[in-house]
């Protein structure tokens, strides 16, 4: 993969501009940015199983043939697995009353001092957040997209994840961890256009699920340490309020699972990629001229050098005046 960062730097005039869209594509090699072609499509339809009851393999969920005696939850992602499980009516819904009481917690000792294990819905595990979980879903590719480039994008995942696709894995749980990290995964060649695609996607828990501080059971009682006191929710990457602050009780799975959007892209072989755009206006007070600077990524998944031209174009919102058009060669 060739991969080029552009930065530009545009000067002009801002009277008349509270507004600005800056459009961009490449021409003419990039044709899927000429035609409106790049499609990006959201995942949400996943079914939902602990690996403590499916002993199958990655490789082998993420097949067409595999099926299944168990039960799995159906659920809508972005979710996760505490609230897809409350969604199936596995556990109450924490919001309501004491509710929270009736679900087993992350921590080990935690359970075993309020004893919430004996709510937990596996069977002889009391701590039903010990192992990973998986999501599984299939979908179907036009066979008019053979040949194409496409990427699956995770906004979110918490914490770790396992990514398998057609049998193939595309990301273990040492490259996706963290549950701000945005992934973007090359997914080209384990795609199936024509065909239904069959995705699972295997999340493990938080390393440390800390320990949550000493409940408030009483309508006026103490709100104690807030996140906990072991501190030990700090040593992952992740939301801290998962343990319990004064505002929120702790959430008993620490909010694993997927938790933001998934999609499929499909584009062509040359890609735009996290383009950002920023408006310095130099002479403050005075807002009448800034500075626009453009920083975007070019990709090349082919394998062929690419020759062609980046058009951008900067035009005020509801201003019939003249737009500025910049064209670059480029070599990828």
């Amino acid at each position: 993969m060739n991969q080029i960062y552009h930065k530009y730097y545009i000067i002009m005039n801002m009277r008349f501009f509270n507004y600005l869209i800056i459009g961009f594509h490449l021409f003419p090699f990039f044709v899927s940015a000429q035609n409106n072609s790049v499609k990006q499509v959201q995942l949400a339809r996943f079914y939902l199983q602990s690996s403590e009851v499916i002993p199958a393999t990655g490789m082998q969920l993420s097949e067409a043939a595999y099926s299944s005696k168990d039960y799995w939850f159906p659920v809508t992602v972005p979710c996760t697995v505490l609230t897809g499980l409350v969604q199936n009516k596995v556990y109450p819904d924490p919001y309501i009353g004491m509710n929270n009481m009736y679900i087993p917690d992350a921590s080990d000792s935690f359970n075993k001092e309020y004893h919430l294990g004996k709510y937990s819905h596996i069977p002889n595990e009391p701590n039903p957040w010990k192992k990973p979980y998986w999501y599984r879903t299939t979908f179907s590719v036009p066979a008019s997209d053979v040949g194409r480039h496409f990427q699956l994008i995770f906004k979110g995942i918490n914490y770790r994840a396992e990514v398998w696709l057609n049998g193939k894995i595309i990301a273990d749980s040492s490259q996706m961890a963290g549950m701000f990290a945005q992934y973007y995964l090359d997914v080209s060649s384990a795609i199936k256009a024509g065909e239904e695609n069959v995705l699972a996607v295997k999340i493990f828990p938080l390393d440390y699920p800390g320990l949550p501080a000493h409940p408030q059971l009483d309508a006026l009682g103490d709100f104690y340490a807030n996140g906990g006191p072991t501190g030990d929710i700090g040593k992952n990457v992740t939301m801290l309020s998962s343990v319990g602050w004064d505002w929120i009780p702790e959430v008993r799975d620490r909010n694993m699972g997927i938790w933001q959007p998934v999609y499929l892209r499909t584009s062509g072989q040359v890609v735009i990629s996290n383009p950002q755009i920023i408006t310095n206006l130099p002479s403050l007070p005075d807002t009448t001229k800034a500075t626009i600077s453009l920083n975007l990524i070019l990709c090349n998944y082919s394998k062929s050098e690419q020759h062609g031209h980046l058009k951008i174009t900067v035009s005020p919102e509801n201003f019939t005046g003249s737009s500025i058009t910049f064209i670059k060669g480029v070599t990828l």
